[in-house]
């Protein structure tokens, strides 16, 4: 799987998936060291007292969407590993 993101100021992140994509954006954000779980409950909190938008918090992909359907992210590539038989 290949993911690509742009996130709302203009952030290019690739990553195999969207753990990799949250890995990458909770290593930006290096003022605070914290669990991948406590940066989507952060980020989703910080967005709610924001916008006003709930955003849940589910698997990583979930989030990943979420963030995209209320334009923090927008998904740029989102390929799956295609499988070849012989």
């Amino acid at each position: 799987m290949r993911i690509t993101v742009e996130t709302y100021d203009g952030v290019r992140i690739t990553g195999r998936n969207w753990e990799d994509i949250l890995r990458q954006m909770k290593a930006m954000n290096f003022s605070q060291p914290q669990t991948l779980e406590e940066l989507m409950a952060g980020l989703a909190h910080r967005i709610k007292i924001g916008t006003g938008e709930v955003v849940g918090v589910g698997t990583y992909a979930d989030f990943g969407h979420e963030l995209a359907r209320i334009g923090y992210l927008k998904i740029m590539e989102e390929k799956k590993d295609e499988c070849a038989f012989v």
